[in-house]
């Protein structure tokens, strides 16, 4: 008889060696039993019942609005940014929501200190001669 395991996924580690998980979305859990045994069907039912216990998917949080989050959402939403090239459209999305990572400031006075952060994380570039070697 054939049992049918919905959310099975099988992948390849690096050495090429097949495992197999239990993925409905998300995270997976790794079955390290042999396919097809009774103890193979238990695994599987106790990972579906861990998975569900997490709370399934994480609730979607919407940007506040007027916040610099909404502003990105409202752009990737428009027919603007839905016009542009495919290629275009991902750099354009990795590089404002790698902006969306940096860490907020809440004082207006802080934006200066914020642009001298900036200026001091990134690496001279007359400087960088220094390390290489004559």
């Amino acid at each position: 008889m054939q049992v049918d395991f919905p959310y099975l996924v099988a992948d390849r580690d690096r050495h090429g060696n097949a495992r197999l998980y239990v993925r409905p979305y998300g995270r997976k859990i790794r079955i390290r039993k042999k396919l097809g045994t009774e103890a193979f069907a238990l695994a599987y039912a106790e990972a579906i019942h861990a998975l569900e216990q997490e709370g399934g998917r994480s609730e979607i949080v919407k940007a506040a609005p007027g916040t610099f989050g909404w502003l990105a959402a409202c752009y990737f939403a428009s027919t603007e940014f839905n016009a542009l090239d495919p290629a275009l459209q991902t750099r354009r999305r990795l590089y404002i929501e790698s902006c969306l990572r940096e860490p907020r400031l809440f004082k207006a006075e802080n934006v200066m200190l914020g642009v001298r952060h900036e200026k001091e994380r990134q690496a001279p570039r007359h400087l960088c001669w220094l390390g290489r070697r004559q």
